[in-house]
Order: C-alpha cells, then structure tokens, then sequence
C-alpha cells in the first residue's frame, strides 16, 4: 500500500479466505475428511481423527478464487478486496455434510483427538466479499454443500469408487469449460501479455498458471519448489528460485508486464501460530523484495494476495481491508 499511494505502482491486495478443491493437501481438514470418508468407504480405514470440530470458517471453491485474482488486475483502479462466500461453517457441518452424501453417520467414524487441537485458534472466520461483488461483479457460483459433494466425489473416484456424482454434475452446469483441466483451448488475447505467477508451485498459484495460460497469455511461473500438483510444460517458463534473494526478484520480472505474487512461507493455522516470527520474516522479503523489482522494472500492474488467517478478528468484520 505504501508503494502503491507515494511510488505509483499499480498494485492491488486480496485477501483470501479458506480457498479449497479435491487438489487441496490432505493435511487440510476439508481434505482429511473428504479422502478419509473415501477411504473408509473403499474399506481401507475405520476412522477420521480431528481437533476442534466446533471452529467454523469461510470455505469457497478455489479455481472462483484465482478468477476473483485475474478481475483484480482488470479493474481500471488498484485497489484491496476480500475474497470469499460470506457463510460461515463448522468442521462438524463439514462431516455432517460429507457422510450423510454418502449415507454414513459421521459419529460413528470420527473422533476427536487431543494431539490435533491447537494452543491458539481462531474460532470463527467470515469474509465480507461485497467490494468485490458491486466493483468486480465477482460472486461465489459454488456454495458450501456443493463444495462438500464435489470434493467426496472426487475422492471416491480417484479410489476407484463410484460417487453420487451430484457433485460433478454441479461442477457440469456451472463450470461447463472446466478451465482448470489439462484440454481445453486458449482463449485469443489482443496483445500476448507476459505475466509472472510467483508461488506457482503451489495449490492456488498452479490454478491461477492455467487460468493465465488458457486466457491465452505467455506465463511465467516462479517457486523455491517444483510444482506439486502440475507439471512446469503447462507454463511458458518456470524458474526455481529463492525469492527472499532480491537479485533473484529482478530475474523473476524481467520482460514481465503483470505480476501475480503469491509466493509465501504459508499453511494452515496450527502452521502459522507455531512459527509467527518466520511467517514474518520469510514474507516480509518476498513482498517487499517482489514489490520493488518489479517497480524497478517497469511492471504494469501488480497483484499481491493475502489469506485472512493472519488478520485479527477487527479485520474481519469490514469488507475495507486497508
């Protein structure tokens, strides 16, 4: 923000709630307990171990989150917009959900563990999107009950088994492209824009790759690791690099007219309470690192994005995040 009101770099916020899809890590409890009913239906397990079942949170779909990301750098004006569905659900609602899809009832395979609860939790997180509803028009297509059924789907399917299938047959009707598929053609752009995706390696940043990529620009994707749920062909050009190392940042924009950056030292809360003053640090320099080479570089427009999980409860009552 500083850079942005006293430099004049075009740069624009989001933060981000709970973002989730079947490609979401298995350490996340959305995922846990999606693969986990799959795998007891499969016979393979007998229980799901949890923490605080009673925390609830903000979850939307992720591929509508990196569409949100790509309406930011359209806005004629750069500015800061919170992301996500405006509903608010426990992880019991989650089971509850999830197993009565499939006809289970979620007590008799779930148990909570006191290994898993956490010494800090934020208790409740609820994002306030209007901003970005009456600026961007961007609105969650994909509510929490079908974002349930589309991730027990597909985790049924990747063991073999065959879902409900209500879940795909959501995503058929309201994601007829599925962008985030391998096939599918690109998409003409006036003038082939070069863009960089920092953090590309990682569960947002390869869906936002795609995206970028079959919208039709030339994509340039950047990590300190190789991607985990895509291959480095689906982009223009990938670069492994540390970019805490400014020199390395310079490399990252060179010839780049747009910036994504969403590189970070991140996960999930119980992460981030257990190593705060490296969160800090590692974050620190890479948006800052990233900010200046790419005002040094003449970069058009900047996006930088944020999760709600490090904000306190104040920022989270506001769709005015700056």
């Amino acid at each position: 923000i500083n850079k942005r009101e006293t430099e004049g770099i075009i740069a624009s916020k989001e933060i981000l709630y709970n973002h989730e899809s079947p490609r979401r890590r298995e350490m996340f409890v959305t995922r846990k307990i999606t693969h986990g009913l799959a795998k007891i239906l499969a016979g393979q397990e007998k229980k799901i171990y949890l923490g605080n079942i009673e925390a609830k949170r903000d979850w939307g779909f992720a591929p509508e989150y990196v569409e949100s990301m790509w309406k930011i750098l359209q806005h004629t004006e750069p500015e800061d917009f919170v992301i996500g569905t405006g509903e608010t659900h426990s992880v019991k609602e989650f089971l509850e959900e999830a197993f009565s899809y499939v006809g289970l009832n979620w007590q008799d395979h779930v148990e909570v563990d006191l290994d898993y609860l956490r010494p800090t939790e934020v208790n409740v997180l609820l994002a306030d999107s209007t901003k970005a509803r009456e600026k961007l028009g961007w609105e969650p297509k994909i509510r929490f009950k079908e974002l349930v059924k589309i991730m027990v789907d597909a985790d049924m399917r990747a063991l073999g088994l065959i879902p409900p299938g209500q879940g795909e047959r959501i995503l058929a009707q309201k994601f007829p492209d599925k962008w985030w598929d391998r096939d599918g053609k690109e998409e003409p752009v006036i003038k082939r824009e070069r863009v960089l995706v920092t953090g590309a390696g990682g569960f947002i940043g390869h869906h936002l790759a795609r995206f970028l990529k079959k919208k039709g620009y030339w994509v340039r994707g950047v990590d300190i690791k190789y991607p985990e749920y895509s291959s480095t062909d689906e982009m223009d050009e990938f670069m492994l690099l540390d970019l805490r190392d400014f020199e390395n940042c310079k490399k990252a924009v060179a010839g780049i007219d747009k910036v994504y950056n969403l590189a970070a030292d991140m996960g999930g809360i119980g992460f981030i309470t257990a190593v705060k003053a490296d969160l800090v640090r590692n974050n620190i320099l890479i948006n800052t690192n990233m900010a200046e080479a790419s005002r040094l570089a003449n970069v058009k427009r900047l996006f930088f994005s944020s999760s709600a999980c490090i904000y306190p409860k104040y920022k989270q009552e506001s769709p005015e995040v700056t």
